[in-house]
């Protein structure tokens, strides 16, 4: 796979968003390039020598979202990978470069992991508004 630009927003212990993994490059969030071959996803900050590498052989499950590790991803969607190492149950977070739609990634993440794709997760995530004029009224009545 060809490297893509992205952004890692943490990976969280036992499904507690203020609670972060530390060490094996899980600690800083930051930009940089997203990959995989057959064995794993990696991740590598820019400016930094060692990517953080998430065997597939350790990842339990994929899910997408807006936010991770106490982070709102600006809109863009989230993909969350979840994985074990030794007891801790650990959920990483990567924003990655190419729109809205990243369903063509999670069904090739979870077919190299051999973990399927929770239901609904491969749909696009809908649009933010952007335009004040299209969001009612706080307290305003949806009724005609």
């Amino acid at each position: 796979m060809e490297r893509r630009r992205g952004y890692y927003f943490g990976t969280v212990v036992n499904g507690a968003w203020w609670r972060r993994a530390y060490g094996d490059a899980l600690f800083a969030r930051g930009s940089g390039e997203l990959w995989y071959d057959d064995e794993a996803l990696f991740f590598r900050r820019y400016l930094t020598p060692t990517p953080l590498v998430i065997p597939f052989e350790q990842v339990t499950g994929l899910s997408i979202g807006r936010w991770h590790a106490g982070r709102w991803g600006l809109g863009r969607p989230v993909i969350k990978v979840h994985w074990r190492r030794g007891a801790q149950d650990l959920s990483s977070g990567f924003a990655v470069a190419g729109g809205a739609d990243q369903t063509p990634l999670l069904r090739e993440l979870a077919q190299r992991a051999g973990v399927p794709v929770p239901e609904g997760a491969c749909v696009r995530l809908p649009q933010r508004h952007t335009d004040a004029g299209t969001h009612p009224r706080p307290g305003a009545s949806s009724r005609a």
